[in-house]
């Protein structure tokens, strides 16, 4: 996502503010929300991977021209702005209407979705027939739809990039070679290892984390590191010593993870769960109450 000046003079009507040439700004979603899917996916979430989620990508983005009739500020201090901004973020006009390409005629929860630089497809200028003036415009982008339960929490990482080019429209290039840069250093090397405070690559380690939340009411996360792709087993036993279920037997990638254990059909009491990857293996407590 990202915004630029309509001309190579960027003006506030008093003289310059960015100067010439104008720079582009830019923002990245590098995380987007997570949401339930497979028992084989993985999202990324407080630094961990979270098996059985996936994230968001951006699911729509919406510009707003202040002086429009049809793609206005949502309504301030007036319940109908909280259905317009639903509707934005949704993918729609504020109405609720469905966004249609000028271009394709096709329906689309992305505007503006061209490229200026090459004049390709739908943009601001000549290429929007009956579009409005490059100047007072906003924007926002929706990654959803999903829902909260009580007591959840969400994480979602931004970027926001600005790059200044030979004229207002290479800015918009440049942009774009920095945020390739920023997108690839957080999915290879910042996301690897989070807890390190240099960024480093993952130290031949391995750990297993205690259980939270414990005591636990139902489920409880797990957490663990690994340095290298292996097998990687957790096997949950009672107190007894008895195997009670085989939480995770599967080949997993180098970093950290995190597994949900849902207790069903079972009792309170005190709980062990045994990890083990390659030779190394660990075994912590937990309590179950009902």
């Amino acid at each position: 996502m990202y915004c630029y000046n309509g001309d190579n003079e960027d003006s506030n009507g008093s003289g310059a503010t960015y100067g010439t040439p104008p720079p582009a700004l830019g923002y990245v979603l590098l995380q987007g929300p997570i949401v339930e899917a497979g028992p084989s996916d993985s999202a990324r979430f407080d630094g961990f991977w979270k098996r059985g989620y996936l994230n968001y990508e951006m699911t729509s983005f919406i510009l707003y021209v202040n002086a429009s009739f049809y793609w206005p500020l949502p309504h301030q201090a007036d319940p109908q702005g909280a259905l317009e901004l639903y509707n934005y973020l949704s993918g729609k006009s504020r109405f609720g209407d469905p966004i249609i390409n000028p271009i394709t005629g096709e329906q689309t929860p992305f505007m503006v979705s061209g490229n200026p630089v090459n004049q390709e497809g739908w943009y601001e200028g000549s290429e929007w027939p009956g579009g409005p003036d490059p100047a007072n415009m906003y924007f926002n982008f929706g990654s959803g739809l999903f829902n909260f339960a009580p007591g959840d929490a969400q994480e979602i990482v931004i970027a926001i990039a600005m790059a200044q080019g030979s004229n207002h429209l290479n800015s918009i290039s440049v942009l774009k070679e920095k945020v390739e840069y920023i997108h690839s250093f957080y999915q290879n090397e910042l996301f690897q290892d989070l807890h390190s405070p240099k960024w480093t690559a993952i130290p031949k380690v391995y750990e297993l984390d205690q259980n939270y939340p414990n005591p636990f009411n139902s489920s409880t996360q797990i957490k663990f590191l690994i340095y290298k792709p292996q097998i990687v087993r957790i096997d949950i036993y009672n107190i007894l010593g008895q195997k009670i279920q085989s939480l995770l037997d599967e080949h997993m990638p180098e970093g950290r993870h995190v597994v949900e254990f849902t207790a069903q059909n079972i009792s309170s009491g005190i709980y062990f769960y045994r990890f083990q990857a390659g030779e190394f293996q660990d075994v912590k407590k937990m309590i179950l109450l009902r």
